[in-house]
């Protein structure tokens, strides 16, 4: 479990830091963690927990408009010594604006690093956000290494994957041999009941006896309403038509 929060430490003299931190199986207020501050002189001693996200881009954006907005480079306040310009995340690997003028940023086809480059060249191509669509898993034999790409890296490059699209679960009516396939691989094969058939309840149902009352799990077809009653939170329920909210609802009348 991951926690995205922003945060700002401070110390006996008031002076503040202000970053953002993402912590594992800790909850931010958990988490004893202060700040990558170089300020030698900030010594802090606690921390308040300003803002809680769902994602480390979005703590990183609002870190961006929090710094600029306050300038906290500039002020006496706050020992940070750069306002974030948009985040050090996937798409702020270079903290300069200046840097990145007349760059395009681009993602290298095989390993997936990005750069900013004014042109991309040979396995370079344009990040988009939707980059890897279309991209299939490869893994290396000798290095086990895995990557994505569009097309197969090398000789020494296989498809990795289960490669399962498309496919169904068939079973054989004798042998009870279960494959994968997009169609039915004999005459003697069906699909019916072939996606779990080790599951001991499948096609069963829990029943009540009437005269000992014991539970009991049988063939749906040997239900008998004179012997058994349907047994569960859901026995005897069936689906009608809520006058009022006219809607379909679940329950015994």
């Amino acid at each position: 479990m991951e926690y995205h929060y922003t945060y700002i430490s401070y110390d006996e003299h008031g002076n503040k830091y202000h970053g953002v931190r993402t912590s594992k199986y800790k909850t931010p207020w958990e988490d004893d963690y202060l700040g990558s501050f170089e300020d030698k002189t900030f010594n802090p001693v606690g921390k308040f927990v300003q803002r809680t996200f769902s994602k480390r881009r979005t703590a990183e954006y609002f870190e961006a408009w929090f710094h600029n907005k306050y300038d906290v480079a500039n002020n006496p306040e706050w020992v940070n010594q750069i306002n974030s310009p948009c985040g050090w995340g996937e798409l702020c690997v270079v903290n300069s604006i200046k840097t990145r003028k007349g760059k395009k940023l681009c993602i290298n086809k095989i390993t997936g690093e990005r750069k900013f480059l004014k042109k991309c060249k040979k396995e370079w191509a344009i990040f988009r956000r939707n980059h890897d669509t279309g991209k299939k898993w490869w893994r290396n034999k000798v290095t086990g290494k895995l990557c994505k790409t569009f097309d197969c890296p090398g000789e020494e490059w296989e498809r990795s994957g289960n490669n399962t699209a498309g496919t169904k679960w068939w079973i054989h009516i004798e042998t009870g041999e279960r494959k994968r396939s997009i169609h039915s691989p004999g005459p003697d094969w069906t699909n019916k009941k072939a996606r779990n058939p080790t599951k001991a309840s499948l096609g069963k149902i829990w029943v009540k006896e009437v005269e000992t009352g014991n539970l009991l799990m049988i063939e749906r077809e040997q239900f008998n309403s004179k012997l058994h009653k349907k047994s569960g939170p859901n026995a005897n329920k069936k689906w009608t038509l809520d006058p009022i909210a006219k809607k379909r609802i679940y329950s015994k009348e």
